[in-house]
């Protein structure tokens, strides 16, 4: 998969500039870890990358088909789980059966098989975040934009969503771009990790974790040397 460039990308509002000849490489078929605090312009970078921003400067192998796992679910609440997932089906496989086949697949690895037949409103917070992961699973996307996907969750949650997003992402190595304001999440999923601050935001630090997801753990010497350089950058 090829990279996602963005060269002189500038996006401001009436009273702010947001960006201003911004430049970054989102590397193909990783996870890229945007990082940075409350109003930098996380999202206003996600929503220039899926085309809902106007901006100016250039975004090269941007492709149309984008997956989305947003800080909420986004779920239609007047149809059921599977309904939902259904729909984003819908165009990539036209047979009937072989839909329900993918989804009820999905719905058993992410442990949502029980709540397919109920309405958004009658599922937990944890499990409406499992079923955004099988929606945008499912959908057959080139990239993935999440937008702080485990905001707000307890600890023990989170972790065991994260494990099931990069199982279900080794399988077939989309390009991912994560935005966060969570050092955790970087840890445990980032290939690449950028830290923004300042106003027009800028990348004030950018690595490439080497430590095999797999083997991270927050306590390794490895892991800690991220851990204390983007915190820096952040504090």
């Amino acid at each position: 998969m090829k990279d996602i460039i963005l060269k002189n990308f500038s996006f401001s509002y009436p009273d702010k500039e947001i960006y201003k000849n911004f430049n970054a490489v989102f590397l193909g078929g990783k996870i890229n870890v945007v990082l940075g605090a409350s109003g930098v312009g996380k999202t206003t970078l996600l929503n220039a990358l899926t085309g809902l921003s106007r901006f100016d400067g250039e975004i090269e192998n941007m492709p149309k088909n984008v997956s989305y796992i947003f800080q909420n679910d986004r779920l239609v609440k007047t149809i059921s789980v599977e309904k939902n997932l259904d729909f984003v089906l819908k165009n990539a496989i036209s047979d009937k059966t072989a839909r329900k086949n993918a989804i009820y697949d999905m719905a058993k690895l992410l442990e949502i098989s029980d709540v397919l037949k109920r309405l958004p409103t009658e599922i937990s917070g944890g499990q409406a975040q499992r079923v955004q992961m099988a929606r945008a699973f499912l959908y057959p996307s080139e990239v993935m934009l999440l937008d702080e996907p485990f905001k707000g969750l307890d600890v023990s949650l989170k972790t065991r969503l994260i494990k099931k997003f990069l199982e279900l992402w080794g399988r077939d190595g989309r390009t991912v771009v994560l935005v966060t304001h969570d050092v955790y999440d970087a840890l445990l999923m980032g290939d690449k990790v950028f830290v923004l601050s300042g106003s027009p935001a800028d990348i004030v630090y950018k690595t490439e974790l080497t430590v095999e997801k797999s083997e991270r753990n927050l306590t390794d010497a490895a892991v800690t040397k991220y851990r204390d350089e983007i915190v820096n950058k952040i504090i």
